[in-house]
Parts: structure tokens; sequence; C-alpha cells
């Protein structure tokens, strides 16, 4: 386990950081994208878009959407939940808890892992 924020300074240096992991774990950002366009195995942080519009295309990339009744919704970070979930956008859903991302994680890259919860 390592927390790469800030390691690299050129995207170059990113790419080649990438490809010596064996997995990442990455908010919706361009780090995930690049994570899957690179095949790597990825556990996506979602918050509040689809994970559909952002993850379908790379196989490698297995999304964590929170688990309030209302997401996805689409809101960005400038709107007030209607619903009062503003900890959607701080990824603060139980379905976000280092737990449940590790077990993700696991079955991703042990697949023979109990499937996560």
């Amino acid at each position: 386990m390592y927390n790469a924020c800030g390691t690299t300074a050129t995207f170059n240096d990113t790419i080649a950081y990438l490809e010596q992991m064996d997995a990442l774990i990455a908010t919706d950002s361009f780090l995930m994208h690049l994570g899957g366009a690179l095949e790597i195995p990825t556990v996506a942080l979602m918050s509040t878009v689809p994970a559909r519009l952002r993850c379908s295309r790379y196989p490698s990339i297995t999304p964590l959407e929170p688990d309030f009744p209302c997401a996805p919704c689409m809101m960005t970070t400038e709107e007030r939940c209607p619903e009062g979930f503003d900890d959607c956008h701080a990824l603060r859903s139980p379905s976000m808890r280092p737990a449940r991302v590790f077990r993700t994680l696991e079955r991703i890259l042990l697949p023979t892992a109990a499937p996560a919860r």
C-alpha cells in the first residue's frame, strides 16, 4: 500500500509509476481514467456521477457508488443536495468505508476471494 499523491511531476512519470502498480484505488478523476486506459485493476470511488458514464469503457475498473437512495444524482459540488446527503461529495457514504473498498480490491486481485458486500 502506497499513497502516491504528489509523487510525480510529469505525465510520463505518472504513467511509469502506474505501470508498476498491481492495482489502483482512485476517485472519479484523471488518474482513474488513466488507470483504466492502462488496464490496471482499479477500484473507482464514485460520488454523484453514475459509474456507467465514467467507467463502462474500462473493463479493468470496478466502481463503487454511494449507497444513498438518490445516488447517483449528477449534482455538482456547488449545489446543495435537496435530500440532505451532502456526504456523497466527501465520499463518506457507508458504501465507501475502507473495509468495503479493500474487500473489493481483494476480490479483483484474488478472484477466489469472497464477494464484496
